[in-house]
């Protein structure tokens, strides 16, 4: 009797620094089309290297925006924050250098460029030192 293989799931290593723990190689994983915490996918944990806010247009009623820089240790990518996160930021202070738990995201194409657009996430600490020294996450 044919007996079926359990199929395996690339699983990123969790690295340690500052007391916080990132999960690595998960940004390539996110590149790649896997999305955190669907279908029994563990969420990621990152670091926020950067966060921008993008100021819209008053006249055109649209949210401001938020754009991050997130980052495994090993690689960094483009994020985006969904709108309905934007309070998230000021109520829990998350900056520049925050380790946050990415809970579910989808992958975009923004001007042919893959872009992560985070749609829930939750601070897990802040003012950590730079983990790692990551390098952009290219196709």
């Amino acid at each position: 009797a044919h007996v079926p293989q359990a199929h395996s799931r690339v699983v990123p290593l969790a690295i340690q620094g500052g007391g916080a723990m990132l999960d690595e190689g998960c940004i390539e994983l996110m590149h790649s089309g896997q999305t955190a915490g669907l279908a029994g996918a563990s969420p990621y944990r990152v670091q926020v290297i950067d966060l921008k806010p993008i100021r819209n247009n008053p006249q055109s009623g649209a949210a401001d925006r938020y754009r991050l820089v997130i980052s495994d240790g090993r690689h960094y990518m483009h994020a985006m924050l969904s709108t309905s996160l934007n309070p998230m930021i000021q109520r829990d202070g998350i900056r520049a250098l925050s380790i946050v738990r990415l809970d579910n995201h989808i992958m975009n194409n923004v001007q042919n460029r893959k872009v992560i657009i985070i749609l829930k996430f939750a601070l897990i600490s802040n003012d950590q030192p730079q983990i790692g020294h990551p390098q952009q996450c290219l196709p």
